[in-house]
């Protein structure tokens, strides 16, 4: 298991790979309920991994550059 805990990694490879990611997008895309995914990415934010950007329609999210080193990291150990 990550250090960052599933449901954080899964949000966390879903904002890379996802363009313009929302909050109410992610939870349904991973079935994670819409106040845990805002806590996730809450805490995402703060760990410096990701930043979010506050548009006419919704705040969408995209990674830091640790945050893309992250996902690099994550991905060669996951094969």
């Amino acid at each position: 298991m990550s250090l960052l805990g599933e449901s954080k990694t899964e949000i966390l490879l879903h904002v890379a790979a996802t363009d313009e990611p929302y909050g109410y997008g992610i939870a349904e895309t991973l079935d994670i309920s819409l106040p845990a995914v805002y806590e996730h990415l809450n805490d995402l934010e703060e760990y410096g991994i990701l930043r979010s950007e506050t548009g006419p329609d919704r705040r969408t999210y995209e990674l830091t550059e640790a945050g893309e080193k992250l996902v690099e990291v994550l991905h060669s150990i996951s094969g």
